[in-house]
């Protein structure tokens, strides 16, 4: 089974990441209301798990600039026709950061009890 590098995870949390700016800049047509949570925390769940993942010795910085991004998102949409920054949304960003973050701890945790248990 082919593993994930760590750079291959920064490449893909860049692309999710160009892609959430994207559909944050373009004039609304996005999920609808009631769907926007789980839009905003999905994304940020993907991104900054492959953020901590991407940087395996500081994985708190790729939470931090996950949440920098988030920051700049809402930000953007201030200056986009239809759009509005929202701590809402801030704070969907900020529980998919935090559930990402908590899913790659999981998963080195599994990964250490594993090869310890092995040797």
């Amino acid at each position: 089974m082919p593993r994930l590098s760590p750079m291959t995870a920064i490449i893909l949390a860049v692309a999710a990441s160009g892609g959430a700016l994207a559909f944050a800049v373009m004039p609304y047509g996005g999920p609808p209301d009631h769907l926007q949570v789980y839009a905003h925390s999905g994304a940020f769940f993907v991104i900054s798990f492959l953020l901590a993942f991407g940087l395996p010795r500081r994985p708190w910085g790729g939470l931090v600039t996950a949440f920098i991004l988030g920051l700049v998102i809402e930000g953007a949409q201030i200056f986009v026709p239809g759009r509005s920054a929202s701590l809402g949304d801030l704070a969907a960003n900020l529980a998919g950061i935090l559930a990402g973050g908590l899913f790659y701890g999981a998963i080195k945790l599994a990964a250490a009890r594993l090869r310890s248990s092995s040797a």
